[in-house]
């Protein structure tokens, strides 16, 4: 919805954000980033195809969402070693520590 404020009618005001901080809130990577800069305690989160993702894959349990998601669509959880397959799903995943993931 956000992305339509230009579009209303004079005089029709829509309560929300502006889309681009909306966006950025439901980023995971760019959401992690900010709350670490925060000093709020977050999973460690990577690109899937990064050099760190593949490392925290290969070490311990992970998580891969969705870049962009809500209410738990697409989320997968895999065991300490187990390949990502991220290549065949549609959109960026990202890893995220599974021993934090509650964070």
């Amino acid at each position: 919805m956000a992305g339509l404020t230009e579009g209303l009618a004079a005089g029709v005001r829509l309560y929300a954000p502006p889309r681009a901080a909306l966006l950025e809130l439901h980023d995971k990577l760019m959401f992690a980033r900010k709350m670490r800069a925060l000093a709020l305690p977050v999973p460690e989160t990577h690109p899937a195809d990064s050099d760190a993702g593949k490392t925290l894959a290969a070490d311990r349990a992970y998580v891969l969402k969705p870049a962009n998601s809500c209410a738990g669509l697409g989320v997968s959880m895999h065991a300490a070693g187990t390949p990502c397959r991220s290549t065949t799903r549609v959109g960026i995943w990202w890893f995220r520590s599974a021993s934090t993931a509650g964070c």
